[in-house]
């Protein structure tokens, strides 16, 4: 929903501009990679490490197969 935001923040100011030219364009890759991409998860990062985000949530529902949502929701712990 965010890259949604940031998408239709570029869309609309191209067309207020009537400017869709290849620039303008990557003002949204631009938006995307200095904001979300600094994040440790995002989805360019669950592509890279696994694949496709499908493959993240298979990972993610095997590993979690089991739990219970407090457990899900305790504090990390670590094991060093």
């Amino acid at each position: 929903m965010i890259q949604g935001q940031m998408a239709g923040k570029v869309a609309a100011s191209a067309l207020r501009d009537r400017d869709a030219g290849k620039g303008r364009l990557s003002e949204y890759h631009e938006l995307v990679r200095s904001t979300l991409a600094k994040a440790p998860f995002f989805y360019f990062s669950a592509r890279k490490d696994f694949g496709s985000f499908e493959n993240w949530f298979r990972e993610v529902e095997e590993a979690t197969k089991g739990l219970t949502a407090s457990e899900c929701s305790l504090p990390f712990r670590s094991f060093s």
